[in-house]
């Protein structure tokens, strides 16, 4: 099976524990690291060698988010400081709304791109 690898960055502590604990429920998931929204995130996805960025930055611009896909991820997941809401990006153009976000959204989110969905 082959573990997704997810980049967090930008999150509160708590926030940084609570996704590091949904992620290790789920043995195909996998937080291969933690970065400061300041850093240049497209060297931290290189670095990483992350399928998936998730950002506590709901505010993200078109050109900021080809930038970070120039790097490799397959999605961006932005969530909004309250974390009741998330963007969806795709490599592909697409984007989707996440209203209500759960721990299952957030999981079938992150899911469905491996999966051909």
């Amino acid at each position: 099976m082959k573990r997704t690898r997810i980049l967090l960055s930008g999150m509160p502590m708590i926030m940084l524990e609570f996704m590091k604990a949904i992620f290790m429920s789920h043995p195909d998931l996998y937080v291969a690291g933690d970065v400061p929204s300041d850093l240049n995130l497209s060297g931290a996805v290189r670095r990483y060698r992350a399928d998936v960025l998730i950002l506590m930055q709901p505010d993200l611009t078109t050109d900021r988010v080809m930038e970070i896909f120039n790097c490799r991820p397959s999605k961006v997941l932005t969530i909004t400081e309250n974390g009741r809401q998330g963007m969806l990006y795709f490599l592909r153009p697409h984007l989707e709304l996440l209203d209500d976000l759960s721990v299952r959204k957030l999981v079938q989110a992150i899911r469905a791109e491996s999966q051909g969905e």
